[in-house]
């Protein structure tokens, strides 16, 4: 190598030495701090997070105030009447009772078998007497107090029908077979 070329390249190392030098000897006391910059433009949002557990229930509330009053329903379906003879088969000259429901509370009614199907006056009255507050009655007793009596020479064997018909209109009727009385023995 040339001789310059060595005198060169030491004079570079040399002036970069000198340089480091004063570098590092130049260092002082930190100065204080700057203004605060700008901010800076804010960042995308992050993912959700994961949903945590439950929490306890809640007390129960206080009682709400009382709603108004519903509307007036409509009246039920009529059931019509019932009428029921006890028992269904008598002997000539035995009792029987009729019970009935589904009548006009506190009108009178009337009992009577219809002995001729075919003409409105063929019935003959057996009893009668007046529903009670719930619409029904049952006839016991003898003839005179309310008790039916199917007499032996006012009644044949056959079947009939009885009636019953309260002070308003209302009716019912029930079947009823009557025998012969045994002959005693």
């Amino acid at each position: 190598m040339s001789m310059r070329r060595i005198r060169v390249t030491l004079t570079l190392v040399g002036i970069a030495a000198i340089t480091a030098l004063a570098a590092s000897a130049c260092t002082g006391d930190a100065g204080s701090q700057g203004l605060q910059g700008p901010q800076g433009v804010q960042g995308a949002a992050g993912r959700d997070g994961t949903t945590g557990p439950a929490g306890p229930a809640g007390a129960t509330g206080a009682t709400g105030t009382k709603g108004d009053a519903g509307a007036v329903g409509s009246a039920g379906p009529d059931r019509g009447t019932f009428l029921s003879v006890t028992p269904t088969i008598v002997a000539q000259g035995a009792v029987f009772d009729v019970a009935g429901a589904g009548f006009t509370p506190g009108e009178a009614f009337v009992v009577s078998i219809l002995l001729d199907a075919k003409s409105p006056s063929g019935a003959a009255i057996l009893s009668g007497g007046t529903v009670n507050n719930s619409g029904a009655f049952i006839t016991r007793g003898n003839v005179t107090d309310q008790r039916n009596l199917i007499r032996a020479t006012a009644v044949a064997v056959g079947d009939y029908t009885i009636r019953v018909q309260d002070g308003k209109g209302l009716a019912a009727t029930a079947f009823l077979s009557v025998v012969a009385v045994a002959p005693p023995r």
